[in-house]
């Protein structure tokens, strides 16, 4: 597609017999701009996602239990934010008190691995909305002698 420069694909078991779900990135305004084509949508019905400034998406998730509701992972333009942009609506996830310095969504598991720049790991389940593990390190690394 014309203008595209990145694309999140869904978990769904839709791929098995159809086409499963996807969402397109452009960029309008120096914002993210999503378009969201789903297996009940493609080919005609799409939904457009114009995320706020600074915001990001990592991922794109798709719930079974909640009538086939795809929602975009988004990261926040201070990098201490994990959000959810799900029906119109946005919502912050969780927030982490040093800058994120890496983010990663899998789409199968369901789950957000986050590594903070004061070195914590944090994996998150979305589906669950629940925190399921946190570690810290806190060591210091000496240098290496020769």
């Amino acid at each position: 597609a014309a203008g595209v420069s990145q694309i999140l694909f869904a978990s769904t078991a839709h791929w098995k017999h159809a086409f499963g779900g996807c969402a397109l990135l452009t960029h309008h305004d120096g914002r993210q701009s999503w378009r969201l084509v789903t297996h009940d949508s493609f080919p005609a019905k799409r939904a457009q996602i114009d995320l706020a400034p600074g915001w990001s998406a990592i991922g794109l998730h798709h719930q079974v239990a909640a009538q086939e509701r795809y929602s975009l992972v988004l990261l926040g333009p201070n990098q201490h934010t994990i959000g959810l942009y799900s029906e119109g609506q946005q919502q912050t996830l969780f927030t982490t008190s040093a800058p994120i310095a890496r983010a990663s969504f899998c789409p199968m598991s369901g789950l957000v691995a986050v590594l903070t720049t004061a070195r914590e790991l944090l994996v998150f389940n979305v589906t669950e909305r629940a925190m399921r593990l946190q570690v810290m390190c806190d060591l210091k690394q000496e240098p290496a002698h020769a």
